[in-house]
């Protein structure tokens, strides 16, 4: 029998009694009518990469063909002319100044200093021109000529001649050109003025200044006006003395309240003698004439009808506006007051070869004097003065006579 047991090659341990597979386990786990744990596993999906591939292959396609077929066709016909000028496409945020080089002794501009600097007769045309330009722009300004007068003749003067070293600084920009040759990147330079008003569309440093003094005033009155409501600071306006309940008034208000009582009641007796009516204007026989307010009849309405009134109530008579006027106001002049201080106009650059003329002059009127900054630039080319580039300033204005104020 052992023979036969080791020859089977059976353990004997598998003869002892063995031990049930729910021992040391939980009640709700043993049973086995307990519910198993369900686990969730997200299986990654490749169809979005697959979608957003082909989306994108189809825009490529798309745009592709909307620039090939209806963009480009106008500007190659344009391009195939000989005559066509080059089509220039600039880049944002690729401007900068390039200073000019300086001139040279043999540079014509040079030789054209030379020669005004040596002519007298010409160096006093020059100032003479300006003196008379000065004056005629004086008489024709309403607010000179309504505070000073009409007639306005140069007291004093004080002008000077610049000759430049250099040309005025280019502005540059980086763009695409299309040509006929094709399409190069290259640096082109671009007008002085049209980049001025570019860069004050784009970044308009006057009228941030200005909104941020709008908003520090209005910011410092209300924080005034809280403090003020707190008992920290004192009152703009001192109050009215305000009368205890039961005192008498002051002999004063007793005065104009007794002559103002005789007044009505004279007026009442002499509307009851010539029987007229309530305003004793018209007398009895004569109808009375129906007033604007008497002849608008009264609306009668109904609760049910009462939300037709509604427009006539209107949206800023729901607002304060009155109480808040006076801080809007203040706020408003320092905005308008920082906005005249640094918006100023825009100057293009001044021709090559210009000579500059700065200074003040002095004018004198029947009744006050006028002194006036300038600065401008006369061309030789032309032989006379650039309009575009001159600059006149109001520096004060002085009364000929000068009286005490007291």
């Amino acid at each position: 029998m052992l023979r036969s047991l080791w020859a089977s090659r059976v353990p004997l341990a598998s003869w002892l009694p063995r031990r049930p597979l729910t021992a040391g386990l939980s009640a709700s786990v043993a049973t086995p009518t307990a519910t198993p744990t369900p686990f969730y596993v997200k299986i990654k999906s490749r169809r979005r990469w697959r979608n957003a591939a082909i989306g994108a292959g189809v825009m490529y396609v798309c745009w592709s063909a909307y620039f090939t077929r209806v963009v480009l066709p106008p500007f190659a016909d344009m391009v195939e002319d000989e005559e066509a000028q080059p089509i220039f496409f600039p880049l944002p945020f690729t401007s900068q100044v390039v200073e000019s080089r300086p001139y040279k002794g043999t540079d014509p501009e040079w030789q054209a200093y030379i020669r005004i600097a040596r002519d007298r007769e010409l160096l006093m045309k020059i100032r003479n021109d300006m003196l008379e330009t000065v004056r005629a722009a004086a008489e024709a300004n309403p607010i000179l000529r309504h505070r000073c007068g009409k007639e306005m003749t140069v007291r004093k003067h004080w002008l000077d001649l610049d000759f430049p070293y250099r040309p005025p600084p280019k502005i540059t920009r980086d763009g695409l050109m299309l040509s006929s040759e094709g399409l190069a990147y290259v640096t082109n330079e671009v007008d002085a003025v049209t980049m001025m008003r570019i860069s004050r569309a784009l970044w308009p440093e006057p009228v941030a200044l200005s909104a941020t003094s709008f908003v520090t005033t209005l910011f410092r009155q209300n924080m005034q006006n809280v403090a003020r409501f707190f008992g920290f600071g004192e009152d703009e306006k001192p109050r009215p003395a305000v009368r205890p309940i039961g005192a008498p008034p002051p002999p004063e208000e007793l005065a104009k309240l007794s002559a103002m009582l005789k007044r009505a009641v004279e007026d009442t007796k002499e509307g009851q003698k010539g029987d007229t009516t309530a305003t004793g204007l018209y007398p009895a026989s004569q109808p009375r004439p129906q007033t604007q307010t008497e002849a608008r009849p009264r609306p009668n309405k109904t609760p049910g009808e009462w939300q037709d009134l509604s427009g006539l109530m209107n949206a800023k008579d729901l607002i304060p506006f009155e109480s808040v006027r006076t801080s809007i106001d203040a706020a408003w002049r320092a905005f308008r007051q920082k906005l005249s201080e640094t918006w100023l106009p825009l100057r293009p650059q001044p021709p090559g070869g210009s000579v500059g003329v700065s200074g003040q002059v002095e004018l004198q009127s029947p009744t006050s004097r006028v002194m006036i900054e300038v600065t401008a630039f006369w061309d030789p080319k032309t032989r006379k003065y650039d309009a575009p580039t001159m600059h006149m300033k109001l520096r004060s204005i002085r009364p000929r006579q000068q009286m005490p104020l007291k």
